[in-house]
């Protein structure tokens, strides 16, 4: 389990590889010309930001916990969910 202040020293790659091998998708979202994935890694959320036009990886940053919900909430389907 990585720690916060762990995932903040690592550089781009490293982050990136701690998103694929303990990193759960939870939700995505478009911000402007960025698409944004939430990501739960140990007991944080991070979000993965990908410029779209360049389908480049931009940053993957700690995500403030307070703000999560405020840009996530109403991004989830229960109809795609099949309930």
């Amino acid at each position: 389990m990585v720690s916060k202040a762990e995932f903040q020293k690592c550089r781009l790659t490293a982050r990136k590889k701690l998103l694929q091998d303990a990193g759960t998708h939870l939700a995505s979202r478009y911000y402007r010309s960025y698409a944004v994935h939430l990501y739960a890694v140990s007991n944080f959320y991070v979000e993965l930001w990908v410029r779209m036009d360049f389908d480049e990886i931009c940053w993957i940053e700690i995500a403030d916990s307070e703000n999560v919900a405020d840009n996530y909430t109403g991004k989830l389907s229960f109809k795609e969910l099949g309930l």
